[in-house]
């Protein structure tokens, strides 16, 4: 017999936006040597109506649910990518100037941290909630 609980599929979207955000965050140093190259942002973002995140970033939570968010059960989550139009460095190739990639290495880094962490903390709790249906079950034998 396996519970349901709505607490497992919130988790699992906590797992896909860590993946998603080493995506953008692998996709970003893959091309932090190429000219002209504007990075990408992910940003992650409940999909959901919560009061203070919307307190926090209005526009961001007012685009979520225009586009259809607002009925995901509370606690799911999901990478929103922008893109940084901030300017690269001036590059000199055979002496043309060009512009370079804007990715900042030392935020792509705090990414894969942000991600790991991400990561272990919804494993964490995959295995809490796991440990707890096994306890249930076996007071459920005895």
């Amino acid at each position: 017999m396996v519970f349901t609980n709505s607490k497992v599929g919130a988790l699992k979207s906590a797992l896909t936006a860590a993946e998603d955000l080493r995506k953008v965050t692998a996709m970003n140093i893959a091309n932090s040597e190429t000219i002209g190259y504007k990075a990408y942002q992910a940003v992650i973002a409940p999909n959901c109506e919560c009061q203070c995140f919307s307190d926090i970033l209005p526009e961001v939570a007012q685009k979520l649910k225009d586009a259809g968010y607002s009925a995901m059960p509370r606690g799911y989550m999901h990478v929103e990518m922008q893109k940084d139009n901030k300017p690269g460095k001036k590059v000199n190739i055979n002496g043309k100037n060009y512009e370079g990639s804007n990715v900042d290495p030392s935020q792509e880094i705090g990414n894969l941290v942000a991600a790991a962490a991400l990561t272990r903390s919804a494993l964490a709790a995959l295995q809490l909630e796991n440990r707890m249906q096994q306890e249930i079950l076996n007071l459920g034998r005895n």
